[in-house]
């Protein structure tokens, strides 16, 4: 019994949906929809407080609704050459977001579209009753690992993507036909 007490609050602090009960320091802050914009550099290069233009200003918009934004790397994924110093205004980003029960969308955003896509997202975080994931089988794992802003992630938080990239990798060598380990 004393288990399935333990599993609820660390459920709900893993769901898309905002929640009542206080959160648990250094968590992801409630929300309805969880904002990864893709970066072309890994977070062991990131200054311990990033933020861009793009980032800060849909992060602006989307909170209003329930959106968070963070950044996101993985050498698999698509993303967008950085601009040069001085021209960060004028960045795009390719972006993940997540939301529940509708699943996963991805788009491209810049400060050119940023109140088209804002929209876009708020429509994709509104819960519909009787909608179901598109992508319901899909499984992303997110793992922190910009050690600069917290040591914890930056310790552990590699290891961990280290492990699950091998795992995967495994599972991938030993039955190439599958597709579930084709990303």
């Amino acid at each position: 019994m004393l288990a399935v007490r333990a599993l609820k609050p660390l459920v709900r602090s893993l769901s898309t949906t905002a929640r009542s009960t206080p959160e648990l320091v250094g968590t992801a802050p409630p929300h309805r929809c969880y904002i990864f914009l893709h970066t072309p550099q890994p977070p062991s290069e990131y200054p311990a407080k990033y933020a861009t233009p793009v980032q800060r200003a849909l992060l602006l918009r989307t909170t209003q609704w329930g959106g968070s934004v963070n950044f996101a790397w993985s050498e698999d994924q698509p993303s967008v050459c950085a601009r040069p110093p001085g021209e960060e205004a004028k960045q795009e980003y390719h972006l993940t977001a997540f939301a529940h029960p509708r699943g996963k969308l991805e788009a491209r955003v810049s400060l050119d579209n940023i109140e088209e896509v804002d929209e876009q997202l708020r429509v994709h975080a509104e819960s519909v009753s009787g909608t179901t994931s598109l992508n319901s089988d899909d499984v992303h794992l997110y793992v922190c690992t910009h050690g600069t802003r917290d040591c914890r992630c930056g310790d552990t938080g590699g290891a961990v993507a280290h492990a699950i990239r091998d795992e995967l990798r495994k599972r991938r060598d030993a039955d190439p036909s599958d597709p579930q380990y084709l990303h």
